[in-house]
């Protein structure tokens, strides 16, 4: 081979490598599209650029959040539990970002909004030692994710599973009267030399909104209510529905009429209060007035529908008076909102 020729074929070697390289930087810089299906969490915008490479969404959840940087095969050691929809989304900021520029962004959006501070790490204190991402990197198994991106085949794993210069803060927000638990997780991603990926800023925030669980979806049947009368003297029901502030049974509750009327007729011996029972929300004279209304929509129903025996029932209204859990969520109103069994 000539010097003449292996000058042309290392200069085509050269060409093809600057090619190559300016083909992948081309690449990196090129916008990212969102993951189709995928959205913003509520209450938390996106830093700007930013591509949303990972999602998920669960209706009703707990979630833990940490209130130390100490983690213990992949739980955290100390926690706070918060219950809720659960929104997840892992972002590729753009190149060229910096964590600490991502991350003061995010700082003064939620400074803004009122934002109120659980606990947060930077560095080492939630990184090397603390790996306190190691908790959430099972959340990528089960968010949808971009298919590829560099030589990654599961960007939103790769933001997760990277605690190199890591931040995390969690927090609350108010919301609608609510308190929405927001969880953001920065750190800079590892990679080979070549690879888009090397250094760019990775972003997963996570949103809780304290919602009330659906009640109602199991019907006590007439087994385990007898059972109940039996053991405790009472049993709650929740499978009685009302409009907000009326006493009007809605259908859908046939079916645990259905349930309260065998129980009835199974056993004509029994008798019991229908008693009404309410949160703490609003005026407690109006919640009385409409418990002791819903109970006797009740009664009326069991006696018109299921020929039951006025005199084996009674009814009573106690508003909030008996609460089984705290009126300070959603959730535990919503279990103090029912109609009880006491057996007489």
């Amino acid at each position: 081979m000539t010097i003449l020729m292996r000058f042309l074929r290392l200069r085509a070697i050269v060409v093809l490598a600057v090619a190559f390289s300016t083909f992948a930087s081309a690449a990196a810089d090129a916008p990212l599209r969102d993951l189709p299906g995928a959205k913003d969490p509520p209450y938390v915008g996106r830093f700007a650029g930013s591509a949303i490479v990972g999602y998920g969404e669960i209706a009703y959840d707990e979630v833990q959040f940490p209130l130390t940087n100490e983690v213990d095969n992949r739980h955290f050691v100390k926690a706070a539990k918060v219950e809720g929809k659960v929104t997840r989304v892992a972002y590729l900021a753009p190149t060229g970002k910096t964590r600490l520029e991502v991350q003061r962004n995010y700082q003064e959006a939620l400074t803004k909004a009122g934002f109120v501070k659980k606990f947060s790490c930077d560095g080492d204190a939630c990184g090397r030692s603390a790996r306190i991402n190691e908790p959430l990197i099972p959340y990528a198994e089960h968010m949808k994710q971009l298919q590829g991106y560099g030589r990654q085949s599961d960007p939103a794993f790769l933001v997760l599973n990277t605690n190199q210069d890591p931040h995390y803060i969690w927090g609350t927000l108010k919301a609608e009267d609510r308190d929405v638990a927001v969880a953001i997780f920065i750190s800079v991603l590892n990679g080979s030399d070549d690879d888009p990926l090397k250094d760019r800023v990775g972003v997963f925030v996570e949103t809780v909104e304290p919602k009330p669980m659906k009640t109602g979806q199991v019907t006590v049947d007439a087994g385990a209510m007898e059972k109940g009368l039996a053991a405790e003297g009472r049993i709650a029901l929740y499978g009685v529905y009302f409009d907000t502030g009326k006493a009007d049974i809605k259908p859908e509750s046939k079916p645990q009429l259905d349930e309260m009327g065998k129980l009835l007729d199974a056993d004509r011996s029994i008798k019991v209060y229908i008693v009404g029972h309410t949160d703490n929300q609003g005026a407690l004279d109006a919640n009385l007035s409409l418990s002791q209304r819903r109970a006797d929509a009740i009664v009326a129903a069991l006696v018109r529908d299921y020929k039951v025996d006025a005199k084996r029932l009674a009814t009573k209204g106690v508003a909030g008076y008996a609460p089984v859990a705290t009126n300070d969520t959603d959730a535990g109103r919503a279990k103090n909102r029912r109609v009880e069994l006491v057996k007489q």
